[in-house]
């Protein structure tokens, strides 16, 4: 004879779980009637085609987000940006030669002290950024020493030029700016009453996408 002995008993009545709780086709105990039940929950997986985040039982992947869709990388998020843990290093303003505002027309005048003759104001998402600033000068006839400079809202930002050249010279280089300054031109003589003449007053660079800093151009003074 076979003696049973029953060192402890469940209770389905105590199961909190329902269909939903439990992953389809898995099965459970539950209820007064002690019924096996089989859960409906469904299996679900998040896709790079949508940003859907469904609700359900995620297998999950072992390489992360990024296995997912290889997209979600730090060079492909802005700069000082971070998404699930990815610090972005895109910088969406990139220096070149490309045209992102100007005033190309001449400007003339024959003062001594340093005026701003041109204005650009810098949109208003550029963060600490390089831009290629370029403007050219030269001297009235007879030549004499003329100078410009570029400005950041009405302070020297770059390098003092001087020519004495009746032709035009080029001047370029690269310089931080922040949203909402403004990136200024002033040139001034050296000799009372003689000229100096301005032109191709620009902001150059390349903008990822073209509309994201929006530059608000020009003043003339």
């Amino acid at each position: 004879m076979v003696e049973l002995i029953v060192l402890g008993a469940i209770d389905p009545n105590e199961a909190t779980a329902v269909l939903t709780d439990v992953k389809d086709p898995k099965t459970f105990f539950a209820g007064p009637t002690d019924d096996k039940l089989t859960g409906t929950m469904p299996t679900v997986a998040i896709v790079a085609a949508n940003d859907n985040y469904p609700a359900g039982y995620h297998v999950g992947n072992g390489g992360g987000l990024d296995a997912i869709d290889p997209d979600l990388a730090p060079a492909n998020i802005k700069e000082t940006a971070t998404i699930f843990g990815k610090v972005g290093t895109f910088d969406s303003y990139v220096l070149s030669d490309t045209i992102i505002a100007s005033w190309d027309a001449e400007g003339s005048l024959n003062l001594l002290g340093f005026v701003s003759k041109r204005e650009i104001k810098v949109g208003s998402s550029v963060k600490n950024e390089a831009m290629r600033t370029y403007f050219q000068l030269k001297s009235g006839d007879p030549p004499t020493e003329v100078r410009g400079q570029i400005h950041r809202n009405s302070g020297a930002h770059g390098i003092l030029r001087s020519t004495t050249s009746g032709t035009y010279q080029i001047y370029t280089e690269d310089l931080v700016f922040n949203g909402g300054d403004y990136y200024q031109l002033y040139p001034r003589t050296m000799v009372g009453y003689d000229s100096v003449y301005w032109r191709y007053f620009r902001a150059l660079g390349t903008q990822v996408p073209a509309t994201l800093h929006g530059f608000c151009v020009w003043w003339d003074f």
